[in-house]
C-alpha cells in the first residue's frame, strides 16, 4: 500500500491541475505494481508545463545596479518583472509583465513606451537586454 501513496497523490493533482498538465508513465499508471517506483516512474507535475520560466524565476541584479526579480504570473507565457531601483530598497520599483516570445527570448514594453526585448545565456545566468530606442542592459543572476 505504501508504494501507492506517490500514485494517489500524483493522480489526485493530475485532477485537480488537470490532464494536459501531467504526464503519468504506463508504469506508475499500473495499480497492480506491488514493486517499489523506479526513477523511470516518478511523476512529473510543472506548473507552468514549460521551463522556460523556470529557467529563469529568482533574484538579478541589473547593470544599472537595480536588484530585478524575475516571478511566475500564472500564466506559462508571461513573466513577472520586478524591478526595484535602489538596492536594498522597495521603492522606487517598477513592475512589468513581459510576453515569451521563444524559449530564450521575451519582450515588455517599458514605461517610456519602447519594446524591450530579452534574451536568455545558454547557462540561465546571464539575461542581454535591448530596447527599440538602441538602449542595451544586462541581469545577471545573484548567486
Amino acid at each position: 500500500m505504501k508504494a501507492r501513496v506517490p500514485l494517489l497523490a500524483a493522480m489526485l493533482s493530475c485532477s485537480a491541475l488537470g490532464a494536459s498538465t501531467c504526464n503519468l508513465s504506463a508504469k506508475a499508471q499500473s495499480l497492480d505494481e506491488p514493486k517499489r517506483f523506479s526513477d523511470e516512474a516518478l511523476v512529473l507535475v510543472s506548473q507552468t508545463r514549460n521551463q522556460r520560466n523556470d529557467r529563469v524565476v529568482g533574484y538579478w541584479t541589473s547593470s544599472s545596479g537595480a536588484d530585478v526579480t524575475l516571478a511566475y504570473t500564472g500564466k506559462p507565457e508571461r513573466l513577472w518583472i520586478q524591478v526595484y531601483l535602489k538596492p536594498g530598497q522597495s521603492d522606487p520599483h517598477r513592475y512589468y509583465t513581459a510576453q515569451w516570445l521563444t524559449n530564450d527570448r521575451f519582450t515588455y514594453t517599458d514605461l517610456s513606451g519602447s519594446r524591450v526585448e530579452g534574451r536568455v545565456s545558454a547557462s540561465g545566468n546571464i539575461i542581454k537586454l535591448e530596447g527599440a530606442d538602441g538602449w542595451r542592459g544586462t541581469w545577471r543572476r545573484k548567486g
